[in-house]
């Protein structure tokens, strides 16, 4: 059985014009809401990594891609951090440590994602945090 849909159907239309809106309306909903939080974040997590010995200065991490970060999830009031190549839960704890105390100051809480893997690799989750 084959289906037609018909331009001058009003209902489909409708619809697709519905469904248009839909997609608009997510798409600019998930826009980089917090963006200065997230690199501040971002920036005192490289420090610590730094610290760690994980990467010898900012121009390494960037290089290797260890710290990435996300202004978005807007409706959760959220930035979102990942790190890359990381196995030493030690190493998360203390990145976690300092941005727990920026969080007093930043309006957004943040979540951060450890992976053992790369970026860009598959992914080998080591951790989750979330500081609210």
């Amino acid at each position: 059985m084959v289906y037609k849909i018909h331009i001058n159907n009003v209902m489909p239309m409708r619809i697709l014009r519905s469904l248009i809106f839909i997609f608009a309306v997510a798409i600019i909903g998930c826009g980089e809401k917090y963006p200065t939080e997230a690199k501040l974040y971002c920036d005192k997590a490289v420090e610590i990594l730094i610290e760690k010995g994980v990467c010898e200065d900012k121009q390494d991490c960037s290089r290797k891609e260890v710290a990435l970060w996300a202004g978005c999830a807007s409706w959760r009031k959220m930035t979102h951090l990942s790190l890359y190549g990381i196995s030493d839960r030690e190493v998360v704890n203390a990145v976690a440590e300092r941005l727990r105390l920026e969080r007093v100051r930043l309006e957004p809480g943040i979540s951060i994602i450890a992976y053992r893997s790369h970026h860009l690799q598959p992914s080998q989750k080591l951790m989750e945090i979330i500081i609210k």
